[in-house]
């Protein structure tokens, strides 16, 4: 046995190393395999709360036609106020702001 072990030395070491090599990269393997399976599960919830999102989204793209319509009459009387403003003189909005705030 002595024999043995003295003339294969070489490659008892280099067995043994082969199988220490072997172990650390299944545990390698392991934990890999574990944080794919967190990062999978992340990626399912990430996926649902996407496709609520995208319910709430289609829901504000179909807004009610009379939420439109006074939100466009508001910005034609917004329009015209400020047309009005623009045209306006110095003087005219010297008296304006006189008489509104006496």
């Amino acid at each position: 046995m002595m024999n043995f072990i003295k003339k294969y030395w070489f490659l008892i070491f280099l067995l043994i190393v082969l199988i220490i090599i072997l172990f650390l990269s299944q545990k390698n393997i392991a934990e890999m395999q574990k944080k794919i399976d967190d990062k999978n599960a992340k990626i399912e919830v990430l996926e649902s709360q996407l496709v609520k999102n995208l319910k709430i989204i289609d829901s504000l793209e179909t807004l009610d036609p009379v939420i439109v319509k006074e939100i466009d009459t508001i910005r034609i009387k917004a329009d015209e106020n400020i047309k009005y403003v623009d045209t306006m003189s110095v003087s005219d909005m010297q008296d304006f702001f006189a008489k509104r705030y006496n």
